[in-house]
């Protein structure tokens, strides 16, 4: 192999080993690229290296989906805290104009 072809092969070996490829076929694959022809190697680079592209992307939109998701859980959770106060602060309110009332009544 010349010296551009190993610097390909081993940029094979870096995107395999980041790929989630089955470990048998990695291996296969491994085991082969000294047979590969250097068109073989370069569609293989090729589509590791697009592999590696898409992957990083989908994990860069899950974790912004994921950002997203906690922010409107966190909001979501600040909404019913917000709401649960309103409600005891107006049952609060009805109970002192309750007793407000009942003494009212009694002093009369």
């Amino acid at each position: 192999m010349t010296i551009n072809i190993k610097e390909r092969a081993k940029r094979c070996g870096e995107l395999l080993a980041r790929s989630p490829l089955d470990a048998e076929i990695k291996k296969q694959i491994l085991d082969s690229l000294d047979q590969f022809t250097e068109g073989d190697l370069d569609r293989l680079l090729f589509s590791l290296e697009q592999e590696d592209t898409h992957l990083a992307l989908l994990t860069s939109q899950l974790d912004h989906f994921d950002k997203q998701q906690n922010k409107g859980w966190d909001q979501l959770a600040k909404d019913q805290q917000k709401k649960a106060q309103e409600v005891v602060n107006d049952f609060s309110r009805q109970i002192e104009r309750d007793v407000q009332s009942k003494i009212s009544a009694e002093m009369k």
